[in-house]
């Protein structure tokens, strides 16, 4: 059995990050204009990307090898659930293509003597990311198959002579309020020695500025400079990256 790996989902999704985190950042010895050449070859990181997670929108092609004329092509509904013949309305939303496959196989096999089903995402709904703090041009970004962290700062015209290479943070929606924090050297990436990231939906990619000289200067040098003076370190974080007047701006954020 066969499944196709990557894709996007469409229905506008509210991320939610509670951003509690104590950071040992490094010295910045060299200007980033240096260094502002991007790898032919990045190397991702190959935890970052597995099976791809279904999202409604995602327009499936469903393959019966044995019995080709139960093959057809379905959207994934609103409600997160396909229609196909000889079953029930299938939930598909939140699934792998792997779980998928392995559902519709069980299923199908109440039917069909040893089914072999191959699902191929065929159309990605489209998903954000947006890239922030000292690069030229903070945005979102349209996530594709396979972007990488560096590759989107460069699509925001790279980073600034003030940025921090070496401390390159991805904030990722975790399914709590406490999201998954992925520091990156993006020095060491960009000479081949550290594997660079994949990208998930909805990914907030932040370059922080250069020396930090003490741990505890984190959050003033940091954070400070994207949420109002008034919040502390523990601010709710909230940013709609599908919103259509969202192009081109900056994260909202709203105290808890």
């Amino acid at each position: 059995m066969k499944t196709m790996k990557t894709g996007r989902h469409a229905y506008k999704v509210k991320v939610i990050f509670l951003i509690l985190f104590t950071f040992t950042a490094c010295t910045h010895n060299k200007k980033v204009s240096e260094l502002n050449t991007i790898p032919s070859t990045p190397q991702p990181s190959s935890t970052a990307e597995d099976d791809y997670v279904l999202h409604a929108g995602d327009k499936l092609e469903i393959k019966f090898y044995n019995v080709p004329e139960l093959d057809e092509e379905v959207n994934i509904r609103p409600d997160g659930k396909i229609s196909l013949q000889l079953i029930d309305d299938v939930k598909a939303v939140g699934l792998t293509t792997s779980e998928l496959d392995k559902i519709l196989t069980q299923k199908y096999a109440k039917n069909i003597k040893e089914p072999e089903i191959t699902i191929i995402v065929r159309t990605f709904s489209t998903q954000n990311v947006y890239i922030g703090g000292e690069v030229n041009s903070p945005q979102l970004i349209k996530l594709h198959e396979n972007l990488t962290a560096l590759q989107a700062i460069y699509m925001a015209e790279g980073f600034k002579e003030t940025g921090g290479l070496s401390n390159v943070l991805i904030l990722r929606n975790s399914g709590s309020q406490k999201p998954e924090i992925v520091k990156i050297d993006m020095k060491r990436v960009m000479k081949n020695k550290e594997k660079d990231v994949y990208l998930k939906p909805y990914d907030i990619v932040y370059v922080p500025k250069t020396p930090i000289a003490k741990a505890d200067k984190f959050v003033d040098q940091y954070i400070n400079q994207i949420i109002p003076r008034n919040i502390g370190v523990g601010f709710g974080f909230v940013y709609d990256l599908n919103r259509p007047e969202a192009e081109g701006a900056r994260p909202i954020i709203e105290t808890p």
